[in-house]
């Protein structure tokens, strides 16, 4: 609440010195934090810090710290003019005032209270606070204003709505009931499965909540919990449960044959409402288990260049199934490997395959797969991590065929000499000691034994050497290994030494070399007397390394040559610059590449690419792993193989199944078999992924469950649900879309024979996230056909069937085969509708009504739905329109088909009243009831 423009305080300083020396100037050089900085200025002649915009204590920063310097006006040192100053640091503490409202926190606020609750219950609680944190006045939440006023003098308060409502009261625990066939409670239950399988297990349990509305969680507790879990895991009042299989691999017969598990029902609304049912899982067993090997990964050691055969180790796998006890074959992966190495398949013992091939310097390291395989081809595999000791087989590498150097005679002379060697960095293999050979005039010059630093032991005298050496004293310089045996390389080192007198010299054709352009610093030239002519030795700059590989493989020098007089001449030099091997290679983008599984193409899927800087390189790849991701998570598998061009390709004793492993990741590292300097693989390693392609290789499964018995009215609606099936397909995407199709129904007629019958059922697909359930259905109908005498006595079934061997018949009955197609064409079949009965007598059997009393009176079944051998005509469709009674000249005998009546209308003939809603259905085309039934053919005979 400070004002602005106040001075907050003031500093001072104090100069001795005297003038403008003396005069004292004051600024503020930084403020933390940064954004204060326009908060606060100082007056820089008395050192007034005046505030100039508002504090605040909520939003801004409670702290800032000054940093103000005093500068002198400057004046003269001993050293020259100087300005000088001196800083010190201010701290500004922001101190809180009442100027903010109190805030409620967590809104809005709703509560709940059971009904019943006892008076004095805490329902819920408001949380406020004051928004001046620095002060923290303390809230009454009883009055509507705080404890104290703000700076306004003004009360400060909130208000907000606090919504409550009243719930049931919940106090039934779920309780499990076996339910086969009624239901009882129960708390132990049993049940089975095969061993590493999954779906789910039935177990005959149901769990009920008396709550009205009740929530249920299930869960599974007990020592066995991790292999299962119970669906459904959240329900409402009532449900069956079943335990699902969530990790075949816990269920392991050699590891137990019975689990046991607790299924926890709690109530959602209140976790103290529990019941507990004891579960026991048999498990049956199968051989599943695959070999396995003791370690992940081995790491081995073997000397570089063994002979063949010799054996790097013995590795062993283990297979629980004892069938496979002592069967296990061994083979080593990838195919590539074993030109290096290879395994005995009946003992596991890896050894040697080809003493040249395992080079340290080439390849310190070799990656393998050794694979176990028993009797049922399940495979176990673990991998080999093969590091090869170094011997010392590389002598030194000296990085120039030979060294010149240039000393004045008198004046102290140093060279560089340099060597590498390509044994193990790690080892005196590789430690280099550097040394002059004895000759003539080595004793004039020393080396260090470490570096190579080639000096003069004492002055050295042109005049002194033999005057056929012009000047050149030639050494031969060694660099050697400490290794056992150790190799030498040597190098000759020439040291021209340049008179500085005229005791070797002529002074009127003396001539002297430079070189005036194209030299980018890369070269350097030295004069030397050649007998009675002059010499320019063109050498590369001892602290320059050219590189091939640069943009400069070509120079263009131009050399002057200049006497005493300064006559000059001039010529042009090319250097070209000769390729060493000396770069390493480089991977570069590689994939991602794509195989189907079940794959037996043998043919390369595609490469991994690198790039050599050198013209002259050798490329030979090498596989340092392969791993398959499996689960979300990679372990290293055997399905891949690299070729040394670097081709990768199927492993064909490998089976490639995308539903166990989507993805395969090989790395691989790249060796120049050609450097001569430096190391000569790639710095890292290539990684190519392959993604294996789904294919429809996997019949859809039907999920286990329990015969599924449904009791069917005889009046169900069409289109009614009547059972359903599930099944899954572990394929994905659209070869996992699964289509369900009813291709069979079997009848059990009243003398319980069973018979195929026509499809009157239908399978309707539906998807349950990445389950698909069919759904049966009712979709056909029946049609009973009524054979009476014209007096509407019912006819017998032994009559009706002399009567459909009568040839006086033949007429009338292919007509009345003609209309019973009509029939079916038209959809007029003896459907009913029950909600539209009539009173008066039942027909025996049935809950059916009709209009004179009549009922089927033959055990007679005709199907629509089979061929009558006759076509539908328009005629016959219209002549059932016209009359649907035939009568025989002969006896009177009338084919009536019936249909239920729709109207009070009466009806001269017997079964009037049922051919009158054929009449009625004609100007209702669309009339027919969705509420359909079969009626029952399985009568006595009566009459009407």
């Amino acid at each position: 609440n400070a004002a602005v423009n106040s001075v907050l305080f003031t500093v001072l300083a104090t100069d001795e010195d005297s003038g403008l020396a003396g005069s004292v100037k004051y600024n503020i050089d930084e403020v933390i934090p940064s954004d204060g900085a326009t908060l606060f200025i100082i007056n820089d002649r008395d050192g007034r810090v005046s505030l100039i915009q508002s504090l605040n204590y909520t939003y801004l920063s409670t702290f800032y710290r000054l940093k103000i310097s005093a500068t002198d006006g400057g004046g003269p040192t001993y050293t020259g003019p100087k300005v000088l100053s001196s800083a010190t640091f201010a701290f500004i503490t922001v101190v809180d005032v009442a100027d903010l409202n109190p805030r409620f926190l967590a809104l809005p606020y709703r509560g709940s209270v059971e009904e019943n609750t006892l008076v004095g219950h805490v329902v819920l609680t408001v949380t406020a606070i004051d928004q001046d944190s620095g002060l923290n006045y303390a809230i009454l939440y009883s009055i509507e204003t705080e404890a104290q006023l703000n700076i306004h003098g003004l009360q400060a308060f909130a208000t907000t709505d606090v919504q409550i409502s009243i719930t049931d009261i919940n106090d039934n625990a779920p309780l499990f009931y076996s339910c086969e066939p009624t239901c009882v409670q129960e708390s132990q239950f049993r049940g089975e499965i095969f061993e590493n399988s999954a779906g789910t297990i039935q177990i005959g349990m149901t769990v009920k909540d008396l709550d009205l509305n009740g929530q249920i969680q299930l869960k599974v507790e007990g020592i066995d919990k991790d292999a299962f879990s119970v669906i459904p895991s959240v329900t409402t009042s009532e449900s069956n449960v079943q335990l699902v299989v969530i990790d075949p691999q816990l269920v392991d017969f050699e590891t137990k044959e019975e689990m046991v598990v607790q299924v926890i029902a709690t109530d959602m609304e209140d976790n103290t409402l529990t019941s507990i049912a004891t579960v026991t899982i048999k498990v049956l067993d199968i051989n599943d288990n695959s070999p396995i090997f003791p370690e992940v990964t081995y790491e081995l050691e073997v000397v570089e260049h063994s002979a063949a055969g010799t054996v790097v180790a013995r590795i062993t796998a283990t297979d629980l199934d004892k069938i496979d006890q002592g069967k296990l074959t061994y083979s080593l992966l990838p195919e590539s490997i074993r030109k290096y190495f290879n395994v005995e398949p009946e003992t596991g013992t890896v050894y040697v395959t080809d003493s040249d091939l395992i080079d340290r310097e080439v390849s310190p390291l070799y990656s393998a797969t050794l694979q176990a395989r028993d009797t049922a081809n399940k495979t176990g595999t673990t991998v080999l991590e093969i590091h090869l000791k170094d011997i010392n087989d590389k002598a030194p590498f000296i990085n120039r065929e030979s060294y010149m150097g240039f000393v004045k005679e008198g004046q102290p002379f140093e060279l560089q000499i340099q060597a590498t060697d390509a044994d193990d960095p790690n080892t005196e293999n590789s430690q280099i000691v550097y040394g002059i050979v004895h000759s003539a005039y080595s004793d004039n010059f020393t080396i260090d034994a470490n570096t190579g630093l080639l000096k003069n032991r004492g002055p050295l005298d042109r005049e002194a050497l033999d005057r056929d050496m012009e000047g050149k004293i030639v050494l031969n310089v060694t660099a050697t290994d400490k290794g056992t045996p150790a190799l030498m390389t040597t190098v000759e080192v020439i040291v021209n030494i340049e008179a500085t007198d005229l005791d070797q010299a002529i002074d009127f054709n003396r001539i002297t070399f430079s070189i005036r352009e194209g030299s980018f610093g890369n070269f350097l030239i030295r004069t030397s007397a050649d007998g009675a002519s002059y010499r320019g030795n063109i050498t590369v700059d001892p602290d320059v390394e050219l590189d091939y590989e640069s943009a400069h493989k070509h120079f263009t020098l131009l050399v002057e040559a200049a006497d005493l007089s300064q006559s000059t001449a001039t010529v042009s030099v090319k250097v070209t610059v000769v390729d060493v091997n000396d770069e390493r290679p480089e991977f570069g983008p590689s994939g991602p590449l794509s195989a189907p599984e079940n794959s037996t193409v043998t043919a390369p899927l595609g490469s991994f690419k690198a790039t050599d800087k050198d013209e002259n390189h050798s490329l030979v790849y090498h596989m340092v792993s392969c791993e398959c991701r499996c689960n979300a998570s990679f372990k290293p598998c055997d399905w891949m193989l690299l070729d040394s061009r670097g081709e990768v390709s199927v492993n064909p004793a490998a089976v490639l199944d995308y539903e166990l492993c989507d993805q395969v990741r090989i790395e691989a590292q790249v060796v120049d078999e050609l450097t001569e300097k430096g190391e000569n693989n790639s710095v890292s390693t290539g990684v190519m992924v392959v993604d294996i392609v789904d294919i429809n290789d996997n019949a859809p499964e039907f999920i286990k469950s329990d015969t599924i018995f449904v009791l069917l009215s005889e009046t169900a609606n069409k289109g009614t649900s009547v059972a359903g099936v599930t099944a899954t397909d572990r394929d994905t995407g659209q070869y996992k879309v699964i289509n369900f199709k009813v291709s069979e129904v079997k009848y059990e007629n009243t003398d319980s024979v069973i018979e195929t019958f026509r499809t009157t059922f239908e399978a309707v697909t539906t998807q349950q996230k990445d389950r698909y359930v069919g759904i049966i259905q009712d979709v056909s109908t029946l049609m009973d056909a009524y054979f009476v005498n014209g007096n509407g006595t019912g006819i017998t079934s032994a009559s009706v069937e002399k009567m459909l061997s009568d040839p006086d018949h033949y007429f009338i009955l292919d007509h009345y085969r003609t209309k019973l197609k009509a029939a079916k064409a038209m959809r007029s079949t003896t459907m009913v509708t029950t909600d539209n009965q009539r009173g008066g007598p039942v027909v025996p059997g049935t809950n059916k009504y009709t209009m004179e009393g009549a009922n089927p009176v033959l055990n007679l079944n005709i199907d629509t739905v089979t061929d009558l051998g006759f076509d539908e005509d328009a005629i016959s469709v219209r002549s059932l329109d016209d009359s649907m009674s035939l009568q025989s000249e002969k006896d009177g005998t009338m084919m009536e088909e019936e249909e239920e009546e729709d109207d009070d209308s009466v009806h001269i003939e017997p079964l009037g009243a049922a051919l009158a809603q054929r009449a009625n259905k004609q100007t209702k085309k669309d009339a027919v009831s969705s509420e359909m039934g079969f009626t029952n053919p399985a009568f006595s005979i009566t009459e009407l």
